[in-house]
């Protein structure tokens, strides 16, 4: 929305999303923007309150399921993976913490 510029000196970073989210829920920060999962998993504070920032105002960041070369041979790792992505129960819990299903 370009209003860097002018909230700059209003604006404090995190060092994580974690940390960003830290800062409001301690009162640090009236504001912040956050991972929506980590505003649903925090949704108990008293006076909590978020607004899902419209998509079409940003990129949306692609996250990845990987398993690392050392596993590669792992039947387990192989078969998680496939339940991460194809359960209905985990693609349950994904949707419960705002994440989308990947095309």
């Amino acid at each position: 929305q370009k209003l860097d510029k002018k909230l700059k000196s209003k604006l404090r970073t995190g060092e994580s999303i974690g940390q960003a989210t830290t800062y409001v829920l301690q009162g640090s920060a009236q504001i912040g923007f956050s991972a929506l999962s980590m505003v649903i998993k925090d949704n108990k504070t008293p006076n909590l309150t978020y607004v899902v920032v419209d998509e079409s105002t940003y990129k949306p960041i692609n996250q990845a399921l990987i398993i690392p070369n050392h596993g590669k041979d792992s039947v387990l790792a192989k078969e998680f993976a496939e339940y991460i992505l194809t359960s209905p129960v985990a693609l349950r819990i994904f949707q419960e913490y705002g994440y989308d299903k990947a095309d």
